[in-house]
Formats: C-alpha cells, sequence, structure tokens
C-alpha cells in the first residue's frame, strides 16, 4: 500500500521539478526555436557566410532596379512598412551574433540600444578625404521633437518595455544636426526599432533627405546559431540631390556605422 503511494507521489514532485525548472529558464531559451535556414530557407551559400563574417551581408540599390527585400517576419511589416514610403533607395543588412556575454537575453539587446552616447566618435572612411574621420561629433537623446535639451540615456533595464519611443540629435559630420525618432516593440521572441528623420537632414543650406523621407527597421531574434541582426531601410530624395550626391554610399555609411556600435554593445556586460 505504501509503494502505491510513494510512486505516484514521486511522479508529482518530478513533475513539479521540471514545471519549475521551466518557469525559471531565460525567455530566450524558450523561445529561441528558429535556425537561421528557418529563417532563410535556400540562401545560397555565399550569402549565408556573408551573413555570418564579421562584417554581415548588406547591399544598397535604387528601388527602380527591382530590389527585393529577404523576407524576415512577414507579421511585422519589416520590409513593406519601409516601402509604403516609396522611397527612391533601398537598403537591408543580415547578420548574426554569437551570443558571447549577452546569454541571448533580448534585454541585453534592448539596454544596447540605449547606449546612444556612445554613438560619438565612431569613425567612418571618408571618400573625399580619403581617411577615417568621426560620424557623428555628438549623440544624445533629447527630451521630443519640440524639446532639444539633452538628457542621460537610461541605466541597464531588467526587464524588456512592450514598446518606448525615443528622440535623438545626432551631430552628423556632412548634415550638421540629425534628429531621428525611435519606436520599439517587442514581441516575446523579437524586438524591432523604428527609426525615422523627424526633420529634414541639410547639407550647408541645401535640404538633402526631407522630414520623414529616412525610414529604417532594425530586428533582432535570437537564433539557434546567435542574435539574428536584420535592417530593412528606405530613402526618398529629389532628383537635383540624386545626380549630385552619392545617396547610396552616405546611407550605406551611416546604417554601417549603426549596425557596428548596436553590434558592440550586445555583448557589452
Amino acid at each position: 500500500m505504501m509503494k502505491m503511494i510513494t510512486q505516484p507521489t514521486q511522479l508529482l514532485k518530478g513533475k513539479a521539478c521540471l514545471f519549475a525548472a521551466f518557469l525559471f529558464l531565460p525567455a530566450s531559451l524558450l523561445f529561441c526555436q528558429r535556425s537561421f535556414n528557418d529563417v532563410y530557407p535556400g540562401l545560397d551559400s555565399a550569402k549565408r557566410a556573408e551573413a555570418f563574417s564579421r562584417t554581415g551581408f548588406s547591399r544598397i540599390a535604387p528601388s527602380s532596379t527591382g530590389f527585393r527585400f529577404l523576407p524576415v517576419f512577414a507579421k511585422l511589416n519589416i520590409s513593406s512598412g519601409i516601402l509604403s514610403h516609396s522611397p527612391r533607395y533601398l537598403a537591408e543588412s543580415v547578420r548574426v551574433i554569437p551570443y558571447g556575454r549577452s546569454g541571448g537575453r533580448l534585454v541585453q539587446v534592448y539596454n544596447a540600444f540605449g547606449r546612444i552616447r556612445f554613438l560619438k566618435g565612431r569613425m567612418y572612411h571618408s571618400s573625399t578625404r580619403d581617411k577615417d574621420v568621426p560620424l557623428f561629433s555628438e549623440a544624445t537623446r533629447i527630451e521630443g521633437p519640440n524639446r532639444n535639451r539633452p538628457i542621460p540615456d537610461a541605466g541597464p533595464a531588467a526587464v524588456l518595455p512592450a514598446s518606448e519611443t525615443m528622440y535623438l540629435r545626432l551631430k552628423d559630420t556632412n548634415f550638421g544636426n540629425t534628429f531621428l525618432k525611435a519606436q520599439l516593440s517587442t514581441t516575446p521572441e523579437s524586438l524591432l526599432y523604428h527609426l525615422t528623420n523627424y526633420k529634414t537632414f541639410s547639407f550647408v543650406f541645401f535640404p538633402i533627405i526631407k522630414e520623414n523621407s529616412l525610414n529604417a527597421n532594425l530586428y533582432v531574434e535570437p537564433l539557434k546559431e546567435g542574435f539574428l541582426v536584420y535592417s530593412a531601410a528606405g530613402v526618398e530624395v529629389s532628383d537635383f540631390i540624386d545626380r549630385n550626391v552619392d545617396i547610396a554610399s552616405a546611407i550605406d555609411k551611416r546604417l554601417q556605422v549603426i549596425i557596428e556600435w548596436f553590434v558592440e554593445g550586445i555583448n557589452t556586460p
């Protein structure tokens, strides 16, 4: 009789332990179900190798060339949201980042994006000057679209917010003060930032990119191999600017600097 009672009791204890372990597993382990091949089935080996390299796979071209984004997560409108603005140029990058110190936690990704001041002084290669120069001489959060007073970066968070909006002022080496709005949305298995310029980018007195004409989405999902960091961007410019400014190069360099800053931040304690 005692044996018949003991076995069910032990079974219940075992189930309770498994349930408790499940509760305390990191969210990234619970939802990290997809592999890179699940996201990009049939992607050719050269592009796949680039995605896993230090620089990642990236491309930028006029939309008139028949540019097509790679699919990532259709329900989030990552690329269709960009196309809805009918941009002249389109850009895309794919990169897989090993988990390292982050341990695969999405909150670490969120904290990385919050380190806005660390964008200051990051270098890019200027073709006209033929040397590496800082892209942003200043980088800070500001209070809002009509209040340019700098505010400090937030401290590291312990949990992900469901959504968030922040306003940024970046003093660009060519465009002067540039103003961006960054909107965050999260799911249990991903993080998505949408960035747009809410003021015109200008060179001296010439408008280069009008307000709300630069749109970019930065998507992060923990995969089995590491963090998938995917970006899709579009920009609209006038015919005059297109003829006289290398917009493709200007946008590509800035996106690469921002992505590199972001990637470094992911594995920073």
